[in-house]
């Protein structure tokens, strides 16, 4: 069977998986496409399409992960699946307002710098431009937006939440879930 390798150095950031899963979904598609034309090979077929669907996964993964640790938020996300879990209080009890990580001064420089990203210029967020096959190049896109999308949906009805007591909701989370859906062009 083929197989594609590659090294990375011991001293990359963890942004530099990314080009690595690209490498090994552009291998795993030129294994692919020779293979299409055969039906004896249905089944190796299907495996290649299984793993490039999970290295596209963890594509997406590692970069929504990326965009929501530059941002702040990555290291807050369980407070607020916590809070929605747990009808609208932390395990301890305590309203997420009075969490210092989700305070409002926290959240408010937290979102500013999400907006930052999702309204900045064309590279905040990934385009996956070395990804060969164009239809997987624009699913990753569509992916990471969804993604961020639920990530945001899911900080914003947990501020919106009475119980979690934050005074000015409205200020803190100025921009409604769909709003950021039509931003993020999905």
């Amino acid at each position: 069977m083929l197989s594609c390798q590659i090294t990375v150095p011991a001293t990359s950031s963890k942004n530099s998986e990314s080009p690595s899963k690209i490498f090994l979904i552009n291998c795993l598609c030129a294994i692919q496409q020779p293979l299409s034309r055969h039906k004896v090979a249905a089944g190796y077929l299907k495996k290649l399409g299984e793993m490039i669907e999970n290295h596209m996964h963890s594509l997406v993964e590692k970069e929504v992960e990326a965009i929501l640790s530059r941002c702040g938020l990555s290291q807050k996300m369980h407070y607020f699946q916590k809070s929605l879990n747990e009808e609208g209080r932390t395990a301890a009890g305590t309203p997420l307002v009075e969490i210092e990580d989700t305070s409002p001064v926290s959240l408010s420089e937290c979102l500013r710098a999400f907006f930052g990203l999702i309204l900045g210029n064309e590279s905040s967020l990934p385009e996956f431009e070395l990804m060969q096959v164009p239809k997987l190049r624009s699913e990753a896109g569509i992916q990471v937006a969804r993604s961020l999308a639920e990530a945001y949906t899911l900080i914003y009805t947990a501020i919106m939440d009475p119980k979690n007591g934050y005074a000015e909701p409205q200020s803190l989370a100025r921009h409604p879930p769909d709003q950021i859906r039509i931003i993020l062009g999905i």
